[in-house]
C-alpha cells in the first residue's frame, strides 16, 4: 500500500483528532499523527485516496516519495 501524507486545513487543526478518526474509518492505516504541524501519516489502498479528498478537513494528500538506492555493485552510485 502506498505510504500518504495528509495535511489539515487550518479550520480544522483544532479538531485534528476528529479528521484523524474520519480517514481511519475512510480506510487509513496511521502511522503517526503531528498535531502541531498538523500532519497525519499512514498507508491507504489506492482505491480509497480519492474518498479521503473528501473528508472535511482534509486539505491535501500526497503519496510519499520513494527513494531506492542502485545495488552495492552497481557501477553507478
Amino acid at each position: 500500500m502506498p505510504e500518504i501524507t495528509i495535511t489539515v486545513d487550518d479550520a480544522h487543526l483544532a479538531a485534528i483528532d476528529e479528521v484523524v478518526a474520519a480517514v481511519r474509518a475512510g480506510g487509513v492505516e496511521v502511522t503517526g499523527v503531528h498535531a502541531a504541524i498538523g500532519i497525519i501519516s499512514g498507508t491507504v489502498p489506492a482505491d480509497r485516496r480519492t474518498a479521503l479528498s473528501q473528508i472535511q478537513g482534509v486539505g491535501a494528500i500526497e503519496e510519499a516519495p520513494v527513494f531506492r538506492a542502485a545495488p552495492p555493485d552497481s557501477p553507478i552510485q
